[in-house]
């Protein structure tokens, strides 16, 4: 049979993978969401040691069943895929105990606290025998996919660069106004935290990436225990003298905003993320070497990006379902992750990489 009939006859047959989501807090609402839009699977636990929490999430998605215990969870034999939102200090051990128990594992990123963890976990996945993905979402957002589908057409020739700027409000960012947030028990704070994120997407454009340099500028009075205002690093590309630039603030006005360039030898990709406000920018043009400024005032347009927050919030085509959506595929057709653990890996160490250079000029070490 080929293996277009044997999907054919999977889904004829109605076959899905039954999901036991662990962790009911902000980003688990986002999974949540994403299982109920793929076909072939099916969130028929959840699970927290909450249990008012977890009873609330499990009536709101309407999910069979419950559990406060993780272990009686892995004990029950209709669950085939775990899919981790807990806290990042506690995924080593909850996905050792998955594979332990033949489940299959989804987890948030970080996959785990450092690099021995990481060790410990690759070590044990390669004794197993099941699939395992980390959740790099925003990769599989349409924009992305788009620009990598018109580098790989040769649409703006060879890549030479890429920069990546992501702004946001200490105000409206959860991990900064919490200072018991584990992202500062990292070398590099929240920038460690939010870096892999760029990371992948910058990997994606231009392969694997090396550190050329790091570092921190500016302080939050309100928030000393952020490692600083400002970040910047330096990647530069294995394959060829391609740099990335990856540019972090918490001092923007207009809240949370990414905005990612791709410059090639032929031409440029723009990206604007979040704020959605490329459709409203204003041109000016000059006589003058054939130049034009666009400008974006982000306050002129608040009222807009409300309107259309809750509409993009409602979309059933997210990246994460899109990414959740190919890993049950995997599961089902017996094909590689859309992550496999070994990007995982080399994200992760690079990540940690960057956090150590970090938390050096943090302390003016170097």
């Amino acid at each position: 049979m080929t293996q277009v009939a044997t999907k054919q006859a999977i889904i004829m047959n109605n076959k899905h993978v039954n999901v036991a989501l662990v962790g009911c807090g902000g980003v688990a609402h986002v999974h949540a969401f994403s299982w109920l839009h793929i076909a072939g699977a099916k969130l028929v636990a959840v699970c927290d040691i909450n249990e008012k929490l977890g009873k609330e999430f499990q009536n709101k998605y309407g999910v069979e069943k419950f559990y406060s215990n993780y272990e009686d969870l892995l004990l029950d034999p209709s669950i085939e895929l775990i899919d981790l939102c807990t806290p990042p200090k506690l995924h080593k051990e909850q996905i050792i105990k998955a594979f332990n128990s033949n489940k299959h594992v989804l987890v948030e990123k970080p996959l785990v606290m450092d690099m021995t963890e990481m060790e410990e976990v690759l070590d044990k996945f390669k004794k197993s025998n099941v699939k395992f993905c980390v959740v790099h979402n925003q990769r599989f957002e349409r924009s992305i996919i788009d620009a990598k589908n018109k580098i790989e057409n040769n649409e703006i020739g060879e890549v030479v660069g890429v920069d990546i700027f992501w702004q946001d409000t200490p105000e409206g960012d959860r991990f900064v106004r919490d200072k018991n947030n584990w992202c500062h028990n990292l070398p590099g704070g929240r920038w460690e935290e939010v870096m892999p994120h760029y990371i992948y997407l910058a990997r994606y454009f231009v392969g694997e990436m090396q550190l050329e340099n790091a570092s921190l500028s500016g302080v939050l009075p309100d928030y000393p225990w952020m490692i600083s205002s400002e970040a910047s690093i330096t990647l530069v590309g294995l394959r060829n003298p391609t740099f990335v630039n990856l540019r972090f603030t918490q001092r923007s006005n207009a809240g949370k905003q990414i905005i990612i360039t791709i410059y090639g030898t032929d031409g440029h990709l723009y990206i604007e993320r979040h704020r959605h406000a490329i459709s409203e920018m204003k041109a000016m043009l000059y006589n003058q070497k054939n130049s034009a400024l666009y400008i974006v005032n982000y306050n002129e347009y608040k009222s807009i990006f409300a309107k259309t927050k809750t509409k993009i919030a409602q979309s059933p085509f997210l990246g994460t379902t899109e990414q959740l959506r190919q890993y049950i595929d995997a599961i089902l057709f017996n094909t590689p992750p859309p992550v496999p653990i070994d990007e995982a890996y080399d994200i992760m160490k690079l990540a940690r990489e960057i956090g150590d250079c970090l938390n050096k000029k943090r302390h003016k070490e170097c």
